[in-house]
C-alpha cells in the first residue's frame, strides 16, 4: 500500500503543475486564440528572466548591462534575440540607476496584440495576467518556485509548449486534483530528498568540470544527449524497487568529532555506497548496465553527503522527527534542509548555477578535490551542528520552533558551499576514476 501511494504522490507535482498552468493560461486574454495566449505567457515568462538576469549583472559589474552584454555574459544561457513569439526584446539601461526591457509586437498588422516591459521594481507593466513573483529574502531576485509549479522553466534556451500540446492533456485533470491530494497525505516521509533543484545545480556544475575524458565516458554511458543533470535524481526513483533508501544518508550523533563506520548500517550508508560504486565504474568486469546504475547513483549520493542532515543527527533521524514551522507553515528541520530554504529564495536553477559559480573559485576548487567519502561526511557532520542551532545561539532548536528570515540567513552560506563542494567532488571524482 506505501508503494502504491509513494507511486501516486510522483504524479503529484505533475498534475498540479499542469492544472495551475492550465488557470493561468485559460482567458489570459480576451480575443485571443490559445496559441497567441500561451506565446503571452512565454513572453511575460522572458522578461522576468532578462530581469532577473539584470540584477545578477548589476551584482556582479556594478552596473546593469545591454541585451548583447547579457548574451556574451554567462548569466544566462540564452537571451532571446531577433523574432520570438512574435515579439522582439528592447532594452533601455542607465548605469546602475535604472533598467527597462520591453517586448514589442514584430507585425505591427496584428491589432490588439499588447507591449509589456518590465524595470528594476520587477513588475511587468501592461495588460498582463501572470504577475512577478519577488522572492520574500533577496531584493530584486524574482523567486520562480510558484512559475515552475505553473510548469514554467526559467528561461535557459528551452522551447515552449504550444497550447495545442497542453491543452491535449487537459481533460480529467480537475478530478485528478482531489484525488492526488488526497494521496499526498500519505506521501512516505522518505520521499523528500536533498531536493532535485540541489541535485539538478551541482550536476550542472559537475559537468563543466570534466575533463575530456571522463565527459566521454559518460556520454558513452548515458548516451549523447544525457546530461548529468537529467539523471541526478534517478537514484531518489530507486528506493522501494532496490531497497536503498538507506543508502542516501548516514546517522551520526552531532556530539561526535567525525565519521566512523560503526554509524554505517549493515544494509550500506550513503559513504560506503559512495566508494561502493567507485570500485564498480572502476572494475572492467562490471557491465554496462551496472556501470550505468553507479554512476548515476554516484552522482546522488555525492550531493547527499554534503546535505548536513543527510550526516548530522540528534537522534530525530536527521531532523525528520524534528517538527518546526517554517514561515509559519508546518515542517520538518530535514525539509527545511533539502528544499525549503533553497526555494525561499529561488527555485531558478540559473540564480544556483551563479550562486556556485560565485563561491567556486579556482583556489577552492583545487583545495576540495580531493578525500574520500569518510573525509567528506566529517566535513559535512562538522556543518551540521549550527543546523540544530537557533541561529546566533547555542540553544537547540526544539519541536514547534518558529524558523523564519534569521535562520535561513545562517543557513545560506552553508548551502552555497556544500553544494559547491558537491559539484567539485563529483567532477573530482569522475575524472579520476576516467582519466
Amino acid at each position: 500500500m506505501k508503494k502504491l501511494f509513494g507511486m501516486i504522490g510522483l504524479l503529484i507535482v505533475l498534475g498540479v503543475g499542469y492544472y495551475l498552468h492550465f488557470s493561468q493560461i485559460d482567458g489570459a486574454e480576451s480575443g485571443m486564440s490559445t496559441v497567441q495566449q500561451a506565446n503571452l505567457v512565454a513572453v511575460k515568462r522572458d522578461l522576468l528572466s532578462l530581469a532577473q538576469s539584470q540584477r545578477l549583472y548589476l551584482a556582479s559589474e556594478g552596473r546593469y548591462g545591454t541585451l548583447d552584454e547579457l548574451r556574451r555574459s554567462d548569466i544566462m544561457n540564452m537571451v532571446p534575440e531577433g523574432d520570438r513569439n512574435g515579439y522582439v526584446y528592447v532594452a533601455d539601461v542607465d548605469g546602475a540607476v535604472h533598467f527597462c526591457i520591453t517586448a514589442k509586437p514584430t507585425d505591427s498588422s496584428r491589432a490588439g496584440l499588447p507591449t509589456f516591459s518590465i524595470d528594476e521594481t520587477m513588475q511587468i507593466r501592461g495588460p498582463a495576467r501572470l504577475t512577478p513573483f519577488k522572492s520574500k529574502n533577496i531584493p530584486g531576485i524574482v523567486d520562480e518556485f510558484q512559475l515552475a509549479q505553473l510548469g514554467l522553466q526559467p528561461y535557459a534556451g528551452s522551447m515552449h509548449k504550444t497550447a495545442e500540446a497542453i491543452l491535449r492533456k487537459r481533460s480529467g485533470i480537475r478530478t485528478a486534483i482531489v484525488l492526488v491530494i488526497v494521496a499526498t497525505l500519505f506521501l512516505p516521509r522518505y520521499l523528500w530528498p536533498w531536493g532535485p533543484l540541489a541535485h539538478r545545480v551541482t550536476a550542472r556544475m559537475a559537468e563543466n568540470l570534466l575533463a575530456p575524458a571522463a565527459s566521454a565516458a559518460v556520454r558513452e554511458l548515458l548516451g549523447p544527449e544525457v546530461k548529468l543533470a537529467d539523471v541526478a535524481s534517478w537514484a531518489d526513483e530507486q528506493r522501494e524497487v532496490l531497497n536503498s533508501a538507506s543508502w542516501h544518508y548516514v546517522n551520526v550523533p552531532i556530539s561526535e568529532t567525525r565519521y566512523d563506520s560503526r554509524f554505517c548500517r549493515p544494509e550500506g550508508c550513503v559513504v560506503s555506497k559512495i566508494e561502493e560504486f567507485k570500485r564498480v565504474l572502476r572494475n572492467p568486469k562490471a557491465n554496462r548496465k551496472e556501470k550505468q546504475a553507479a554512476l548515476k547513483f554516484l552522482i546522488h549520493l555525492i550531493a547527499d553527503v554534503h546535505q548536513p542532515l543527510h550526516v548530522g543527527d540528534t537522534g530525530s533521524r536527521g531532523g525528520n522527527d524534528l517538527q518546526v514551522l517554517f514561515f509559519g507553515e508546518s515542517s520538518n528541520l530535514h525539509k527545511v534542509w533539502d528544499s525549503q530554504i533553497m526555494h525561499h529564495y529561488t527555485a531558478n536553477e540559473q540564480v544556483w548555477r551563479w550562486y556556485l559559480t560565485r563561491e567556486a573559485k579556482p583556489e577552492k576548487i583545487a583545495e576540495w578535490s580531493n578525500g574520500t567519502a569518510e573525509d567528506w561526511a566529517t566535513e559535512t557532520l562538522q556543518a551540521a551542528g549550527k543546523a540544530y542551532l537557533l541561529p546566533g545561539t547555542d540553544v537547540e532548536i526544539k519541536p514547534g520552533a518558529k524558523l523564519g528570515d534569521p535562520y535561513c540567513e545562517m543557513a545560506l552560506p552553508i548551502i552555497q558551499t556544500q553544494l559547491a563542494k558537491a559539484g567539485t567532488r563529483i567532477a573530482w571524482t569522475l575524472n579520476t576514476i576516467f582519466q
